[in-house]
């Protein structure tokens, strides 16, 4: 059975193709599952609803995939791969560490142009401003007290260690973004 112009076949019966445009993307999906026969080729069909038709479609179909367990699972398959990126910062922090402080600068290369007294404060921006506009004390670290040196410090020495460790992951950053383009140049 041909499908007449602007029309479509859904259980033997032809029904003309709705004016809105979510029930449009309805039927589309089932056209594009072959459930059902479809003549888009009708001239009375707006070109904006087949668009509009075809967008909500689209968005029907990224909420139904993008599901909670999608986006543990992408986290965790991300954090087995933040040592395959940068293997010496890992060494350095720890995965979980090391991804919270490049995603704190923002990606490896802001972290790699950061000096390491920014470093040293990542994670600490609150109490920074706190203490700038307040007079509070000034935050000694930020992210870089997860470390086990920083926690293990006394109270008096977690400063100057969160300092070392900070320093520490300056250069190990700048060896990760810059040392590899160096060696294929």
């Amino acid at each position: 059975m041909t499908t007449p112009l602007g029309t479509f076949i859904r259980s033997g019966e032809v029904h003309k193709l709705p004016s809105e445009a979510s029930e449009l993307a309805v039927i589309l999906e089932d056209y594009s599952n072959s459930k059902i026969d479809v003549n888009l080729e009708s001239k009375e069909i707006p070109l904006p609803l087949i668009r509009n038709a075809s967008i909500s479609q689209v968005a029907n179909r990224i909420t139904s995939q993008l599901t909670p367990d999608k986006n543990l699972i992408q986290s965790i398959e991300a954090l087995d791969e933040a040592p395959v990126v940068f293997p010496n910062l890992t060494a350095i922090l720890g995965t979980q560490l090391s991804v919270r402080i490049v995603a704190a600068a923002g990606s490896l290369p802001k972290l790699a142009r950061m000096p390491a007294s920014t470093i040293q404060l990542l994670g600490a921006e609150k109490a920074l401003f706190r203490h700038m506009s307040d007079g509070s004390p000034p935050p000694k670290h930020g992210l870089l007290y997860q470390h086990p040196s920083v926690k293990k410090a006394s109270r008096k020495d977690k400063g100057r260690v969160s300092r070392k460790l900070a320093a520490k992951v300056a250069i190990t950053a700048k060896v990760e973004y810059y040392g590899d383009k160096n060696e294929r140049g």
